[in-house]
């Protein structure tokens, strides 16, 4: 039988569309039976339970900023009722990723430079990954990124599977079904300069803008993640 999976869409970018589609052509594989939810819809409580597995997406929001936003508080109620109701495993991707660590008792804030990182990242896998990762799957990783915000403290029953120069909590793992991944193992260098370098090019100043120009370009490797990601849905734990 197949899997059923859902992603909760928590972006708001105005191409939305082609990047769900992106999503699910990225993480998921034949045989499987992907649904979008919107966190939103009057029905979302209703639709949310009963799938294998869970992707939650990215967004502008903040889980700490912006906590009593209707967005934030249905991922966090979500994430408190997922955790009591099944055992489905949940990737998070960016805001996912943070909302994961919120929702469990870590810390996120803003980035320890202060400001947004926007470009492409090399990740490095520690030594929790060892246990996790198989060998010959912990190659490099080269990975896009767009975030305000990070997890400066993991959850307590949490390990780090890789960090990179500028966040430490790039992967993360909680009670071995949860995974946390700040930066976008679904995103190619087409989508990171049309759209994620188009929604934030006004935060950027000369210098800044100057350089991520040049680096959104630089070739992504992100199969080590994807393969991740894979495994905890359709195993459930790591």
């Amino acid at each position: 039988m197949s899997k059923q999976y859902a992603v909760l869409w928590c972006a708001n970018y105005k191409n939305g569309v082609p990047l769900k589609k992106q999503m699910i052509d990225a993480l998921g594989v034949q045989g499987d039976v992907w649904h979008i939810l919107d966190p939103m819809d009057a029905d979302f409580d209703k639709q949310a339970y009963g799938y294998d597995g869970y992707v939650i997406s990215g967004s502008a929001r903040s889980v700490s900023e912006d906590k009593t936003s209707p967005l934030v508080a249905r991922i966090m109620h979500f994430l408190g009722e997922i955790d009591r109701r099944s055992s489905a495993p949940v990737v998070g991707i960016c805001f996912g990723a943070q909302a994961l660590a919120h929702a469990y008792g870590g810390q996120v804030g803003a980035n320890r430079s202060g400001r947004i990182r926007l470009g492409v990242e090399s990740l490095f896998w520690t030594e929790h990954a060892t246990r996790v990762v198989p060998q010959q799957d912990r190659s490099e990783v080269a990975i896009a990124q767009s975030h305000y915000e990070s997890v400066l403290q993991l959850p307590a029953d949490a390990q780090s599977l890789a960090c990179s120069p500028t966040t430490e909590n790039e992967i993360f793992l909680i009670r071995r079904r949860y995974l946390g991944i700040q930066g976008h193992p679904e995103v190619d260098n087409e989508t990171l300069s049309s759209v994620f370098l188009a929604f934030h090019r006004d935060d950027l100043d000369k210098e800044s803008l100057q350089t991520t120009v040049a680096e959104v370009t630089r070739p992504l490797q992100v199969t080590p993640v994807i393969q991740l990601i894979r495994r905890l849905l359709e195993e459930g734990t790591l």
